[in-house]
């Protein structure tokens, strides 16, 4: 690639004058993708030293790292078991048709708690989110209704998400109760979850547009 014309460099990334040839003092982010614990460490000290506005994020193998990592100056670390954890956890909540949202915003709670819910020594025995049970093994999906949603009160004859988007409401969860096939003037609440169905490139497609609003 360098010889490509890339601006890539080759040197020891605990040396404070190869930091500085890269711009360290005027970078705005700095991504430490190494395996050695040690020079991580390293990079990460004199990185947050040379230049307190950086934003630095980290890649550790190891979990005992993350605290240490975030006190000499990290932004944020990754760890890779924890991530890989999360694909798997998002990729079976997927497959017993979770709502896509609701995935996604038990991953980011995870995430932006520095994996607490998974570095716990006791798990707590209630569950992050609720059971659903009363999904049908159809091709589907769902999403929830946000409580600061644009849509809420809008009737499904407003919102027009088969025309938009080609899939079809057919139930909608509000509490414990169940609203199969809902009338066109059926109007949306905070909380609600949608349930469609439709072929994979639609579904994908009314995601997006609910995620949008109008």
């Amino acid at each position: 690639m360098k010889e490509k014309g890339e601006p890539i460099y080759y040197g020891d990334g605990t040396s404070k004058e190869i930091l500085y040839k890269l711009g360290v003092e005027r970078a705005k982010l700095l991504v430490v993708a190494i395996s050695d614990p040690a020079s991580t460490r390293k990079i990460t000290s004199i990185a947050r030293h040379e230049n307190a506005g950086l934003y630095i994020i980290v890649r550790t193998r190891y979990l005992a790292e993350v605290d240490d990592l975030k006190a000499l100056g990290a932004d944020e670390v990754i760890p890779e078991e924890f991530e890989t954890s999360i694909e798997i956890f998002a990729r079976v909540l997927h497959h017993y048709r979770f709502p896509h949202n609701v995935i996604m915003d038990i991953v980011d709670r995870i995430r932006s708690r520095n994996y607490t819910a998974l570095r716990s020594v006791e798990i707590q025995k209630r569950h992050l989110f609720e059971k659903c049970e009363w999904l049908p093994e159809i091709e589907l999906d769902g999403y929830r209704v946000p409580e600061d949603s644009h849509f809420i009160e809008k009737s499904i004859a407003e919102l027009q998400v088969r025309k938009k988007t080609g899939v079809t409401i057919i139930a909608v969860r509000r509490s414990s109760k169940v609203f199969t096939n809902p009338e066109p003037d059926f109007r949306f609440k905070g909380g609600d979850i949608i349930l469609f169905t439709g072929d994979r490139e639609s579904m994908n497609m009314a995601l997006n547009y609910l995620k949008g609003g109008f």
